[in-house]
């Protein structure tokens, strides 16, 4: 037994220290930090021999808790954030889009204004055309229809 661990435990106990210190992960850190403190209550419960060993476990074992809270609240923080930050994100697209709606449609309705318009001057002068078309037909066979008589009676 090394400092009351066996010597199996204790390299077990050191390998997800190395562990803890190299991960960058918040989450992968809990899931080491939790292993390390069930292998640490485990170390006590196997070679509980000293109140040393009990006292100075415990202590780690508090220090190794302390730090998940830490890291699950720090964890918690971060996944707010990112929940803020996605909502920012669909607000201003949401936005956006409603706001190229809101301009396809004015655009479209003044190109259909601008159409009834064009068609209604159309519309317009090809009355105007057909009534002076039906005028001149009209003064044209009174004309005629003048010669005619004035021919006759001749």
């Amino acid at each position: 037994m090394f400092c009351g661990f066996s010597v199996k435990g204790q390299s077990k106990i050191d390998s997800l220290r190395a562990a803890y210190e190299t991960t960058a992960d918040p989450a992968e850190k809990v899931v080491v930090l939790n292993k390390l403190a069930w292998s640490i209550r485990r170390e006590d419960l196997i070679g509980s021999d000293s109140l040393a060993k009990l006292a100075l476990s415990k202590a780690e074992e508090l220090k190794i808790q302390n730090e998940i809270s830490e890291l699950s609240a720090k964890q918690a923080q971060d996944a707010l954030e990112l929940s803020q930050q996605r909502n920012w994100i669909i607000g201003l697209t949401s936005g956006v889009l409603l706001i190229l709606i809101a301009g396809g449609f004015l655009v479209y309705r003044r190109k259909k204004r601008v159409e009834s318009i064009l068609t209604a001057e159309r519309l317009t002068f090809q009355k105007r055309l057909i009534d002076s078309t039906v005028e001149a037909e009209e003064k044209e066979r009174q004309r005629i229809a003048k010669d005619l008589h004035n021919g006759l009676v001749q």
